[in-house]
């Protein structure tokens, strides 16, 4: 037997600050803000309904710039946020490693585990199995011996044999139940100060697709697991389904 491993606590740190604030953006793109602003001052003077051309060529001068904004923000955005994308790869990769280190000697453990309590758990069933077997022969030979005794019209034989029959009826009931039990009750081994057991995993592994239940998975689809389907559906050609209203609408456009 090995000797037990013991680690250290890892150090903490509370004094992490962030690499960038909004007040620094805000300082340093001032320009940008700005053209938010009279976008936003633009379009809080926009009228809700539009009566003429005219008022339509205000819009129609107002979404491209808007356009045009919005792509000189994003480009800004992806330039100032390369080398902190850069840096949280690094970091990210750095500490991954690190940590599927870790994982990989903790999956080599739990599989090295997993065999021991396994076959631990299947000696246990087999004993608790032959228990079982044993302690139901003993329960059909008292009722055997129990019928014999009715027979003979003893009354203090008859009693003898029924307390008998009915102690080991129970004992046969309790092995019984014993071996109906889950893999942890059958594997359970507290040792070094732990306790480690084999947990019920319930999993699953796709046989053929196109024969799939849907019908039984509908429950467990998210509305937007339903959404993203129905969009491929729609953009498919398909324009009739069961449940749903394809229609077609319109979007505003100018350039």
């Amino acid at each position: 037997m090995n000797a037990p491993i013991r680690t250290g606590a890892a150090p903490k740190d509370d004094n992490i600050k962030p690499l960038i604030s909004d007040g620094q953006l805000a300082a340093d793109y001032p320009h940008l803000v700005l053209a938010v602003e009279e976008i936003e001052k633009l379009g809080a003077e926009l009228p809700p309904v539009l009566e003429d051309d005219e008022d339509l060529a205000i819009i129609s001068w107002l979404v491209p710039r808007a356009n045009a904004d919005s792509k000189r923000i994003e480009k800004q955005r992806v330039e100032t946020g390369r080398p902190f994308l850069d840096a949280t790869s690094d970091l990210n990769g750095w500490f991954k490693a690190l940590s599927a280190r870790i994982d990989a000697v903790k999956v080599k453990a739990e599989k090295i585990g997993k065999t021991y309590l396994d076959k631990k758990a299947a000696d246990e069933r087999k004993r608790r199995d032959a228990e079982a077997a044993e302690a139901t022969r003993k329960a059909n030979e008292a009722a055997v011996i129990l019928a014999a005794a009715v027979k003979t019209g003893d009354v203090e034989q008859v009693q003898v044999a029924a307390a008998t029959a009915d102690t080991l009826k129970s004992a046969a009931g309790r092995a019984t139940a014993a071996v109906d039990v889950k893999p942890a009750d059958l594997a359970r081994t507290s040792v070094g100060g732990a306790t480690s057991t084999l947990v019920e995993n319930w999993t699953f592994e796709i046989e053929d697709i196109n024969r799939l239940d849907l019908e039984a998975l509908r429950p467990f689809f998210t509305t937007t697991a339903f959404e993203q389907a129905l969009r491929g559906y729609v953009k498919a050609g398909r324009r009739q389904i069961a449940g749903a209203r394809i229609y077609s609408d319109t979007r505003f456009s100018t350039r």
